[in-house]
């Protein structure tokens, strides 16, 4: 899916841009600002949208065989008391329940015919560099470092419950 970066609110323009993310870049990676209505209280919210990418270009499917997105919300300040009452922080990214996670290939990557060689080969001659997070892998490649973006360390992981018991070593 490609955008054009006019689909972005400037509040989300203005957060890509402090990322160090060019128009260019934002435009090629199809990034766009959408709105929604939580379900609990009715607010609408405004949200960051990252597409995903498989090696070869493809959008990545959900189980669902919808296209697999991860998106940032701008929470309202009634959800962040609430999480705030909890001693908590809202989460800053979010997937669909259940979707799992997918490595985050930036679209400047996929667009080259020798991505998926590289990949492959690997090595001195073609450093892959591994990031958390999607500006941060466009960051990257808009410089011309080859990157992939991982999800972060909170990404809608939750242990089994094998990981519980004591003692048990936890995988990372």
């Amino acid at each position: 899916m490609i955008a054009s970066s006019t689909l972005l609110t400037e509040h989300h323009r203005r957060e890509l841009a402090n990322s160090g993310i060019s128009d260019e870049t934002i435009a090629a990676a199809g990034v766009f600002s959408q709105s929604s209505i939580r379900k609990k209280d009715k607010s609408l919210q405004q949200q960051l949208v990252f597409p995903y990418l498989d090696p070869a270009g493809r959008p990545y499917q959900r189980q669902d065989e919808r296209p697999f997105i991860r998106w940032k919300p701008v929470w309202s300040e009634a959800v962040q008391r609430t999480y705030a009452a909890q001693l908590k922080e809202p989460p800053k990214y979010l997937s669909h329940r259940g979707a799992g996670n997918r490595p985050y290939h930036s679209p400047a990557n996929t667009a080259d015919p020798t991505y998926r060689i590289k990949l492959k080969r690997g090595g001195s001659k073609f450093p892959l560099l591994a990031t958390e997070g999607e500006k941060k892998t466009l960051k990257a490649n808009q410089e011309n470092f080859l990157t992939i973006g991982l999800v972060g360390v909170y990404g809608c992981w939750r242990p089994p419950e094998w990981c519980k018991s004591p003692g048990t070593p936890t995988p990372a």
